[in-house]
């Protein structure tokens, strides 16, 4: 039985993103209207993380949504730096988004 493919959402990119802009946490947070300390705990896992908030980051950094996913078929279970979502749901999301 062929394993399905699922997306996985990479917290390192959402730091990795902000910083080869040159942009600082407080930066964006004013840029969203969100509070000191917003941006530390979704780039750490502390909070979760809305589609709408990838987008609106997606959008200041200048990058394209999927930049923040990997598909893999390898079991994601044993990595806290990742938010796994199927492959319908992602679909899902970048239509979304394009539609934008």
């Amino acid at each position: 039985m062929q394993e399905s493919c699922k997306w996985k959402f990479d917290l390192s990119k959402l730091r990795l993103a902000r910083t080869q802009k040159g942009l600082s946490q407080g930066v964006v947070e004013d840029a969203l209207d969100k509070t000191k300390g917003w941006l530390s705990r979704k780039e750490n896992g502390l909070s979760p993380i809305t589609i709408d908030e990838i987008e609106r980051l997606s959008n200041i950094y200048g990058i394209d949504v999927a930049y923040f996913f990997s598909s893999s078929v390898e079991d994601s279970s044993k990595s806290t730096n990742y938010v796994v979502i199927n492959e319908e749901e992602f679909k899902s999301l970048i239509k979304e988004v394009a539609c934008k």
